[in-house]
């Protein structure tokens, strides 16, 4: 079983919606004897009728379920021969010890962690299949990007590609996630029981 990363660009919204949701509620990252779940991450994608001008366009960035390790942190790709696409780590949560990460570099230090020698070569990294119980279903929040340049593109730049579980962790801007539920119809009281 496999995520499917399809991406039909005249839904693009509700593509990053369906793989973010069965990205963080049916899959967990393991590294070892290590395992995470994702808690947020970033979508990014260029093709000719979608032009994001935010993404890399790292040749690895035209392949699918590919790791793209590059300056700002790790991303799972999904492009194709005539698109960029990928997806930003932004928080990873280590269930079995309770502890929360926060921020892509925070996270790919947290994973490369759990491998303890430089010279070993057997080494597991990569999404299985997460079995129940093994944590609740959310449904993620969409929200605006974080940190990224208005002038560079006005179209793209607060666009909701940014996904997010367990709000009550620490998440950046928290203030414009809300902002943004509200543009996107969450009722004044769910936007209250959500972040508490």
């Amino acid at each position: 079983m496999t995520i499917d990363l399809t991406i039909n660009e005249r839904n693009i919204d509700s593509d990053f919606q369906r793989i973010a949701f069965d990205l963080m509620n049916h899959w967990i990252l393991k590294v070892q004897s290590k395992a995470y779940r994702i808690t947020e991450i970033e979508f990014y994608f260029k093709s000719d009728s979608h032009n994001d001008k935010y993404i890399h366009g790292h040749k690895l960035q035209m392949e699918k379920e590919r790791w793209y390790f590059h300056g700002s942190g790790v991303d799972i790709t999904f492009g194709t021969n005539r698109s960029y696409g990928s997806i930003l780590i932004r928080a990873i949560y280590d269930y079995t010890n309770d502890s929360y990460i926060y921020g892509p570099l925070n996270c790919v230090t947290e994973l490369f962690s759990n491998i303890d020698f430089v010279y070993e070569t057997n080494i597991s990294f990569g999404l299985v299949n997460a079995e129940p119980p093994d944590f609740e279903i959310e449904k993620p929040i969409s929200a605006p990007r974080v940190g990224l340049n208005p002038q560079k593109d006005k179209e793209n730049f607060d666009a909701f590609y940014r996904y997010l579980i367990m709000p009550k962790k620490r998440h950046a801007e928290k203030s414009k996630i809300a902002q943004g539920m509200k543009q996107q119809k969450y009722l004044e009281e769910q936007i209250k029981e959500i972040w508490g």
